[in-house]
């Protein structure tokens, strides 16, 4: 069995000398072996180990999330990771449909034309803002602010939505990382959180009142489309987003 210095781990994976370190006193990944100095020596074993690992890391899990997945389990390192391999086809795939939707949008925009809804879907991933819009509309019948709506994103580029993408992803990412650092939704953090996401609809779509803010809240946890939009993201976020809307206009 070949063994390899935590030196050798580390120049042949990327993994720094001191992320092996830290796994190793987290219990993540503790070495099949050691020097009688106390060195470390991994096996092929551990280098699998390290390798799904560094793949749920690549996802976006905590290591937390990774141990108990690794851990907690009856097959082995081995079918953990033949399901990665299979949730990265899977998202291939979806970034090919992405790629393919953006080549027609840069087409559309290079000639003028306005994207239509099938493009920004495929942009979006599945998220479709105008399912914001249509909410708004069916729920509060609050015409004026569909028909401003409408006449907001009728003129957006696709770097327009490239950028409200961004900053909806960074809005998403922050309530992710509260809900998991364990912050209440009616935290100062959480609220602050709510205001922005109140602030992205009111800028990019239409303008946003308590009553609006509050009904999506509502539907993030009552309406699938909203739910699975959020769920995806993380488990629990629809829950925790529409708690700290509700915090925010308390």
């Amino acid at each position: 069995m070949r063994l390899r210095t935590v030196g050798e781990v580390a120049e042949l994976t990327g993994v720094t000398v001191r992320a092996l370190a830290h796994y190793d006193d987290i219990g993540l990944l503790s070495p099949s072996e050691r020097t009688a100095a106390g060195y470390r020596l991994y096996s092929d074993a551990d280098l699998l180990r390290l390798h799904a690992i560094a793949n749920w890391r690549d996802m976006g899990f905590g290591l937390s999330d990774i141990a108990t997945m690794l851990d907690d389990r009856d097959d082995d390192v081995s079918t953990a990771l033949k399901q990665q391999r299979e949730r990265l086809l899977d998202r291939a795939d979806r970034l090919g449909m992405m790629i393919d939707a953006l080549d027609a949008a840069i087409d559309a925009h290079d000639r003028g034309m306005t994207m239509n809804d099938d493009t920004v879907i495929e942009i979006f991933d599945g998220f479709n803002p105008a399912e914001h819009e249509e909410e708004a509309r069916e729920r509060w019948g609050d015409t004026d602010a569909y028909a401003e709506s409408r006449h907001r994103t009728s003129a957006y580029s696709a770097e327009d939505w490239k950028r409200f993408r961004q900053q909806n992803q960074e809005n998403l990412d922050d309530f992710i990382a509260m809900m998991k650092a364990g912050s209440p939704p009616d935290s100062p953090e959480a609220q602050e959180a709510a205001r922005r996401h109140g602030a992205l609809i009111d800028e990019w779509f239409y303008p946003i009142t308590p009553k609006i803010h509050l009904g999506l809240a509502e539907s993030y946890v009552t309406d699938p489309r909203f739910e699975a939009t959020y769920e995806k993201a993380a488990t629990g976020l629809a829950r925790y987003i529409r708690n700290a809307i509700i915090a925010l206009h308390d």
